[in-house]
């Protein structure tokens, strides 16, 4: 879907996850976890797969680029906290 639940994260958007930039890529529903989360396609860093998790495929980023994250975990870049 285009928006998180709460309005607060969208395709496409660039976000910062545990300090590291990405990009949002995927929101919705997913097989591994309840509730809504958030595919990430990292820009620096490593992370853990190419948007297919366990055989199901959200979304598409190179290999060893995606995570999932849930949207409490995200700050967008404009509001990143400089603690």
């Amino acid at each position: 879907k285009a928006k998180t639940n709460d309005g607060s994260i969208s395709l496409g958007q660039p976000i910062t996850w545990n300090g590291k930039k990405a990009t949002v890529r995927y929101i919705g529903e997913v097989k591994f976890g309840k509730g809504e989360w958030v595919g990430l396609e990292l820009a620096d860093g490593k992370g853990v797969h190419d948007g297919n998790v366990l055989g199901v495929p959200y979304f598409e980023c190179p290999a060893g680029k995606g995570v999932f994250a849930q949207s409490a975990q995200l700050f967008s870049s404009a509001a990143v906290p400089t603690s």
